[in-house]
């Protein structure tokens, strides 16, 4: 009979079969294929069960490749496990303590990779909480930059996601050290609506309803488009931003002429260096034959977001927050970020027959998930992966 243990074992051991992620990794017969079931008797199926909080059994049996079944496995008990802790509860509630000022200084609070706005900053500091900031330095330049625009009475065009926690940080940092104003641009067709009302001009309440959340108190198109200065949310694309610098350039040197264009008009290149290289690597990558992508990362996150729209424009790609969504060869649920919603896809995966798969991940994408990814592929081929990693004819 086949046994079975836990792809990703996330309790205080790697043995203890505690885990808040649940996908397993079945071992047998070279070539065979699993089935489960929750009693060992009936109801088996290729997809992995559901699973409850608590303790739960399931069951494992194999089809070799002549199509021979096992008997069932012993029962394989585990404990599932996704209630955050009382220490969890507490960061997690931060930003609720922090709305009722319940927030003291007893309170630990950590500031994420993408910072906070300004205002909330003086608010945690008005408590006299203590702070841990994990501001990334990347970030923290490009609100050098944007401050420097302010006291210029540069306006800072921010190319970005409007609503998105780094964005916000970044344009209070505009407005919060004096007069400055900034513009948040979404695309190139914003970009190009800008340019042009800089150029020629035209309705401005249609301007401002048209932008409506995106750009500073007291902001008028008519005002304060006479000098920009381009700045970006750190995890777009570098050459959409490369792309939005040159037109906003191209517009002040039509407005103006070419020998007043540093009068009005600033850039700096502040794309994160992470986000970058896994840019540049996937852009090489995609040159590659390949039949299929897979992107590891978080839902929400603007890097990986990006890194899946590069792989839709030219393959299969399936964007994926771990490996427990690749449910079987047969099915796996993945994200639309078109429709912001997970959906499924059937028979996405070739057990037979050459199969070239791209794998990558997002900036802050752990390690270990890009591994359990990386070995269920492996798995569904009845593959071994430390035997694929084993030097051959290595001696001892």
């Amino acid at each position: 009979s086949p046994t079975l243990g836990l792809t990703n074992d996330t309790g205080t051991s790697k043995t203890d079969n505690l885990t808040n992620d649940v996908a397993f990794t079945p071992k047998g017969e070279t070539g065979s294929t699993f089935e489960y079931s929750a009693d060992g008797i009936n109801n088996w199926s290729s997809t992995a069960l559901a699973a409850s909080t608590g303790s739960n059994k399931v069951y494992v049996r194999q089809i070799d490749p002549a199509g021979n079944v096992s008997s069932a496995s012993d029962a394989f008990i585990y404990v599932y496990d996704v209630t955050p802790s009382a220490v969890m509860d507490a960061f997690v509630s931060g930003a609720t303590g922090l709305a009722n000022n319940t927030l003291n200084a007893d309170d630990v609070v950590i500031i994420p990779a993408f910072g906070t706005e300004v205002s909330t900053r003086h608010r945690i500091e008005s408590f006299g909480c203590q702070t841990v900031d994990t501001t990334c330095g990347d970030v923290m330049t490009v609100w050098k930059r944007v401050r420097q625009y302010s006291k210029e009475a540069v306006t800072s065009i921010i190319h970005g996601k409007a609503k998105h926690e780094e964005t916000k940080a970044t344009t209070s940092q505009a407005t919060a050290y004096g007069s400055g104003h900034y513009l948040v641009v979404f695309d190139l067709a914003e970009t190009d609506y800008v340019c042009n009302y800089i150029l020629h001009g035209g309705d401005r309440n249609e301007f401002l309803n048209r932008f409506k959340g995106a750009y500073s108190p007291g902001f008028d198109p008519d005002l304060h488009l006479v000098a920009v200065g381009v700045a970006n949310q750190t995890t777009m694309l570098r050459g959409e931003t490369e792309e939005v610098q040159k037109r906003f350039q191209q517009a002040m040197q039509q407005k103006h002429g070419s020998g007043k264009v540093a009068e009005h008009f600033r850039f700096f290149d502040t794309i994160c260096g992470a986000t970058q290289d896994r840019q540049d690597a996937l852009e090489k990558m995609l040159r590659e034959p390949i039949d299929l992508l897979i992107v590891v990362g978080g839902y929400n996150s603007s890097n990986t977001s990006h890194l899946a729209e590069m792989g839709e424009k030219v393959l299969p790609t399936y964007f994926i927050k771990n490996a427990a969504m690749m449910g079987s060869p047969a099915l796996i649920r993945h994200w639309n970020q078109h429709i912001t919603a997970e959906v499924t896809t059937a028979d996405w995966y070739r057990t037979e027959g050459a199969l070239t798969v791209g794998i990558t991940a997002g900036a802050s994408c752990p390690n270990n998930l890009i591994e359990d990814t990386i070995k269920r592929l492996f798995d569904f081929r009845g593959v071994n992966i430390l035997e694929v990693l084993q030097p051959e004819n290595s001696q001892r």
